[in-house]
């Protein structure tokens, strides 16, 4: 009987130490599969992220070739402009001038500030605009003729 009971107790023990075996074996491969599902998120995060920084540095490269038209468009136009200006300036003269001295067009001058400081819509000044641009018109070209 002894020898059974040690029998039986050997196989307990045998079948105890394969299911603790299994047990261990089982954790280890949900272990395994965690991780590599994590690793696998992992890299697909960081594939993304790459492919966003690839997209993002093709647009600010866009982004920076425009503002660098743009500034050249905007030099060229400021050049263009100030040689207009001189040109003009060179043909017409200096125009009329405006100021303490000379009371050109004085009238229609401090109606126009008056519009524009009381009245809430600037459309509504558009007459009196109109009559100072006809009078420093008048002017120009009565400077223009004697000349």
């Amino acid at each position: 009987m002894e020898l059974q009971e040690d029998v039986m107790t050997d196989f307990q023990d045998e079948l105890l130490q394969k299911q603790w075996v299994q047990h261990q074996m089982q954790i280890m491969q949900r272990a395994e599969a965690r991780t590599k599902s994590s690793n696998e998120r992992r890299s697909k995060v960081e594939q993304q992220m790459e492919q966003f920084r690839e997209k993002n540095t093709i647009r600010q490269a866009n982004l920076d070739s425009k503002i660098d038209d743009l500034n050249a468009r905007f030099s060229d136009l400021r050049t263009e402009i100030a040689y207009d200006a001189a040109s003009l300036e060179k043909k017409l003269g200096n125009g009329p001038t405006f100021g303490n001295k000379d009371k050109t067009c004085l009238s229609a001058r401090m109606e126009v500030a008056s519009c524009y400081k009381n009245g809430i819509d600037v459309l509504a000044c558009d007459g009196v605009v109109e009559s100072l641009e006809r009078c420093i018109k008048k002017t120009i070209m009565e400077d223009a003729a004697k000349q």
